[in-house]
């Protein structure tokens, strides 16, 4: 019988995941099908009580990862964790919620230390190449000298974010995610969110995280004493692309900066600081590795991985 996944949220016109998981299905010959399904806040609860009856499993984005968590039987220890849900399988046990947001990022962004494909946006003798980040090319036509290429004074090959200062930007569902998955991966937390009683509750739910308020001073000393600044909101995704939480002014050359967004691939906010000498990194490899976390939950097999990525890339290199 054939398996039936969706992405829901609002908007999703922008979602690539169907294109991503179709792919990744057709070469595990998965008698399955993908869709993505726009769900407006008022229509989750009637949603939700049929997607049991025709789903085997979910993704879910903005805005419902956290009111999603109404309409589950139960939650895997990584929602608990993180306050929102990402993922739904839908099995015997019931309606289950997992977040794999976290570990995506996290996965990510250590995954772009280890293979050193962290491109530098200066024009410095220890980054000569300056294409952008994963799958478009890597850094292996520059060099990179030194130990101090990442801010913090750790080799690109450590791989770790253990001891790095992490400036978070948002405080919603992805957020909640990464948060929780920095802490246990021993990261030095801070975070910052418009709404500042959001980012307290964070804090307070992840238990050791520092809290700045949004404004231009205050996120500017932040940014300063950080080693890595993520962007988990939607700021810069489309089709508000012009839109950004930072600006070139407020970054500097040996910042780590990373966001969530992946479409466009290079959002005004990793434009901002690749013009500021700052490292970037796209939110490619996080929205790949989430997802694969995803078909390990549903099917439980080892996803294929650079499909998926290459389905991905394609798409927004085209």
């Amino acid at each position: 019988m054939k398996q039936k996944f969706a992405v829901i949220g609002h908007p999703i016109g922008h979602s690539l995941s169907p294109d991503m998981h179709n792919a990744s299905f057709k070469e595990l010959g998965i008698d399955g099908s993908y869709q993505k399904i726009e769900i407006k806040e008022e229509e989750l609860g009637e949603f939700m009580k049929k997607a049991k009856n025709e789903f085997s499993g979910l993704n879910v984005t903005i805005p419902h990862k956290v009111a999603v968590m109404d309409y589950l039987d139960g939650l895997d220890k990584s929602a608990k964790a993180a306050g929102a849900v990402n993922t739904v399988h839908f099995s015997k046990s019931g309606a289950i919620g997992y977040n794999t947001d976290g570990m995506g990022a996290i996965d990510a962004l250590e995954k772009a230390f280890k293979s050193k494909k962290i491109l530098h946006g200066g024009s410095g003798e220890s980054a000569k190449c300056k294409k952008f980040l994963h799958g478009v090319e890597d850094a292996a036509g520059g060099t990179i000298k030194g130990k101090n290429f990442l801010h913090g004074g750790e080799d690109a090959a450590g791989g770790t974010i253990k001891g790095k200062k992490i400036l978070l930007i948002g405080a919603g569902g992805a957020a909640k995610g990464i948060a929780s998955e920095a802490i246990m991966r021993g990261a030095l937390l801070t975070i910052c969110n418009r709404t500042k009683e959001k980012a307290e509750k964070l804090a307070r739910d992840v238990g050791k995280a520092g809290v700045v308020a949004f404004d231009e001073k205050a996120v500017t000393r932040a940014v300063k004493d950080s080693d890595i600044v993520i962007n988990a909101t939607s700021m810069g995704m489309e089709p508000r692309t012009d839109k950004t939480p930072l600006t070139k002014e407020q970054m500097r050359p040996g910042l780590t900066v990373m966001d969530i967004v992946y479409n466009p691939l290079k959002t005004q906010l990793l434009k901002e600081a690749e013009g500021a000498g700052a490292i970037i990194i796209s939110g490619v490899d996080m929205f790949v590795f989430q997802g694969a976390e995803a078909e390990k939950i549903w099917l439980g097999v080892e996803p294929p991985v650079e499909t998926m990525r290459k389905t991905v890339m394609e798409i927004l290199n085209d």
